[in-house]
């Protein structure tokens, strides 16, 4: 192994970056060996995120002081220049189980575990453990089959993986998640809540009987559909015939009601044998015909909510057909979704008569009025509120998807699909106010705010997505600082070391600046110069305020941007000289000496007064010469009437005036 292979994070531990331990990868991240230093042999891993992904660093802070027997030990966290590539990633450290990958022992073996052995190595830490993660107002989002992992050799006792990679809930299978949250994009899910993680728990206590997941062959779209005709429970449980006891908890933690589905007292009530029935899940009520939808049929509102999100080119004109009319009044025949349809998308007693609203609004209103608890559906995509910020990160370089989330937000469909939750969640309600007062910010498009302030707005666990730090991970000030320092070496430094994002980060971090001291940036025609002061002028204040280290990188492009600076000088070796000057103070890295020595005023006001007396003494001889020149217009007649005395003496004047305007030419250009 090459020693170049090897790095050393915080004088505790050493990562092996050629190691590389797959059994441990996440869909988000590659995992590595990790040894501390007072150990001879790597007894961690950590894992290598993925920069285009938000990751959960907030959950991880918080899991690093969290010690349960039902979670895998997360241990540190570092911002690591990895060897390969030379750009910056988020490394999670973690204790290594030593027993290996639960899913991979199940699939040699082909069978699945006993209920008592999946009761003990799981459900009872698995409890224990969502309840500790819940005092800290938490979810896990990432309960699966294939992230377990035995602790020891002795495969006695499981532990659950990693949660912090990627965005909440980003590499859970259709199988995993309910309906709401399996029809969401991915990277769109958010942060959900408990009962989201005990749905999946359900799932993953049911793939460990099985020994693989249920449905494992089928496609999401299926897997989706076929929980919405039938129920989750319905659609996951196998013919195979469990102990009636461990039936009854799988009924009860996948309800798809998330009201009324098993909370943590009702699975430590079961697992104390005080178990209570189920609640029963009221009758889906399906429609007499079903709803053509493309090459797919509905049978009831959510699922015809599911296919015309899926269907987007065509949804405007199914929906505007008669056909779409007498599906819902007749074959459907639904009052709550008629109620729905009437308070989002119009009053009108038939779709087809809604003219003033345009397609696209219509088609999304539609969908949420025929399953409220879904995601928004909106041109291809499908969100869940919370998720739209995670989404918006994932998808900075991909304008069309940009565009549609913009398009989420100035249309306010975040109104309507809280209006209509069925139980409005406390969550809601603050969401909510934050999506109202988005708009505002898209359409101001200033330094601060824009879509970058929405996107670090939704998104607090978001590095600086700004393209000046792409090989960088910056979460703070100090980050921001160093970012720019190493990005200086391979950035093109005729651009400012400053844009819309690194703004936006500013103002949703806290850091100390006010949104009227971007003002100056706002505009189209804004002077270089001013935009070199401002930008020069806050990061000096950073650097300065929090006691940072020197940037001299980061200086030298500042240096390289100063000629805008010294072009106000009309002496060209006061130039030369501010230029010399300016990159001796460079080089020792303090922003704040650039900016001062940049404002000097009295430099620039003693090269603006001398400059003003050259051109008036240049002016006068100017006026002394054009006479003379007059003069010698008539220069026979003056060598006829008064001879060659006086033609010497005008000779000596001239002489005297060239030599005038010679000196003064001289001052303009001295130092």
């Amino acid at each position: 192994m090459s020693e170049n292979d090897r790095f050393t994070i915080e004088n505790a531990y050493e990562v092996y970056a050629d190691s590389l331990l797959p059994e441990f990868n996440t869909p988000t991240a590659e995992a590595y060996a990790v040894r501390p230093l007072e150990s001879e042999i790597p007894t961690m891993f950590g894992l290598l995120c993925d920069p285009r992904l938000t990751a959960r660093l907030d959950f991880f802070k918080d899991a690093c002081s969290i010690t349960s027997a039902g979670f895998m030990r997360a241990v540190h966290w570092a911002v690591v220049k990895w060897p390969e590539t030379g750009a910056e990633h988020l490394f999670l450290i973690y204790q290594m189980p030593k027993g290996g990958q639960v899913a991979a022992a199940l699939r040699e073996t082909g069978a699945g575990f006993a209920e008592d052995k999946v009761i003990q190595a799981l459900i009872v830490p698995a409890v224990e453990a969502l309840d500790i993660l819940n005092s800290y107002k938490k979810t896990h989002r990432s309960i699966r089959f294939e992230n377990l992992y035995f602790t020891d050799e002795t495969k006695s006792a499981i532990v659950i993986g990693d949660a912090s990679s990627g965005p909440p809930a980003y590499a859970q299978a259709a199988q995993f998640e309910a309906v709401p949250i399996a029809a969401a994009d991915p990277e769109a899910r958010g942060e959900g809540t408990q009962a989201d993680d005990i749905y999946a728990l359900g799932v993953t206590i049911l793939s460990l009987l099985l020994g693989k997941p249920p449905m494992e062959t089928e496609e999401p779209g299926v897997i989706i559909q076929e929980k919405i005709a039938k129920s989750s429970f319905a659609a996951l449980m196998p013919k195979t015939r469990f102990q009636f006891n461990i039936t009854e908890l799988l009924r009860g933690m996948l309800h798809d009601d998330p009201q009324l589905r098993w909370n943590l007292r009702d699975i430590d009530a079961w697992l104390n044998g005080r178990q209570s029935a189920p609640k029963q899940l009221a009758q889906v009520k399906r429609a007499a015909v079903a709803l053509q939808i493309g090459t797919e049929k509905a049978e009831n509102a959510r699922s015809a909510s599911y296919l015309l999100g899926n269907d987007w080119p065509s949804a405007a004109a199914i929906i505007r057909a008669a056909t779409f009319d007498k599906w819902l009044n007749d074959s459907l025949n639904d009052s709550e979704v008629l109620g729905h349809i009437r308070a989002v998308v119009g009053p009108n007693q038939f779709v087809r008569d809604i003219n003033a609203i345009p397609d696209e609004t219509l088609v999304t209103n539609m969908c949420i009025a025929l399953d409220p608890t879904g995601p928004i559906r909106h041109h291809g995509m499908a969100v869940q509120l919370a998720g739209v910020g995670t989404a918006l990160a994932a998808h900075t370089t991909d304008e069309r998807k940009l565009n549609v989330l913009t398009s989420i937000i100035r249309s306010r469909f975040a109104k309507n699909w809280v209006a209509l939750q069925s139980r409005l969640q406390s969550e809601y309600l603050p969401l909510l106010s934050v999506f109202e007062g988005l708009p505002a910010l898209l359409d101001t498009n200033n330094w601060g705010d824009g879509l970058e302030r929405v996107l670090y707005k939704l998104n607090p666990n978001s590095h600086c997505l700004s393209p000046l730090l792409v090989d960088a991970m910056v979460f703070d000030a100090a980050d921001l600082l160093r970012g720019l320092d190493a990005a200086a070496v391979t950035q093109d430094q005729s651009q400012l070391p400053f844009d819309k994002h690194i703004a936006a980060f500013m103002m949703a971090h806290n850091f100390p600046f006010e949104q009227e001291e971007f003002d100056a940036l706002n505009g189209e025609d804004v002077p270089p110069i001013l935009e070199l002061l401002t930008a020069l002028s806050m990061l000096a204040r950073l650097q300065k305020d929090l006691e940072l280290p020197p940037v001299p990188n980061l200086c030298a492009w500042f240096v390289s941007l100063a000629s805008v600076v010294f072009e106000q000088f009309h002496n060209l070796r006061t130039r030369e000289a501010m230029s010399k000057k300016i990159s001796a103070v460079g080089e020792k890295g303090i922003l704040s000496d650039i900016l001062d020595l940049l404002n000097d005023g009295s430099a620039l006001q003693k090269d603006r007064v001398e400059f003003s007396r050259a051109v008036k003494a240049y002016s006068s001889h100017t006026e002394q010469v054009n006479s003379i020149n007059k003069v010698l217009e008539n220069r026979s007649m003056i060598a006829h009437e008064i001879g060659d005395q006086v033609a010497a003496i005008i000779a000596g004047i001239i002489g005297a005036v060239g030599s005038s305007v010679i000196f003064i030419l001289w001052a303009i250009g001295k130092g």
